[in-house]
């Protein structure tokens, strides 16, 4: 049986800041397993676009459906679905990258962060940013420690 609608679907997102288009009409499709990543230079609205899938953010057109639903970040189900960590956000200055995406994790409904993570984490610890404290280092060294 086929599902009826996408796991996930940006239609028509348009946010404005100011009335300044920052995304004009984003599309994105996902189905159970895809995954995309997005692209671009500095300002070229990669967070604002994640800040709207996530929920974070409502573009001034468009919308965001989780199962065919519209997608509202204030419903457990949603937050339990979907997580973020974004660029701009920290949460607690003093913790570690490992720390930060066991908190994520757990927030989310994961008693125990999953085999995914655990891996992750491994690899942090052979990359210093799994202690680091300096935000601007552990993003550097998380960029460094990814998979690509």
């Amino acid at each position: 049986m086929g599902r009826e609608h996408p796991l996930f679907e940006i239609e028509g997102v348009t946010p404005r800041f100011g009335g300044v288009v920052v995304l004009d009409g984003v599309d994105l499709v996902l189905e159970a397993g895809q995954a995309a990543a997005v692209v671009g230079p500095n300002g070229a609205g990669k967070t604002t676009l994640l800040r709207c899938a996530i929920g974070a953010d409502h573009p001034d057109e468009g919308e965001v459906r989780l199962g065919g639903d519209p997608l509202r970040a204030t419903d457990p189900a949603v937050r339990a679905a979907i997580a973020a960590v974004l660029d701009d956000v920290e949460f607690i200055p003093d913790h570690s990258v490992a720390e930060h995406l066991d908190l994520i994790a757990r927030a989310h409904g994961d008693p125990e962060p999953t085999a995914g993570f655990r891996a992750l984490a491994v690899k942090m610890r052979r990359c210093p940013a799994g202690s680091i404290r300096s935000c601007s280092t552990r993003k550097r060294c998380v960029r460094r420690c990814s998979p690509h």
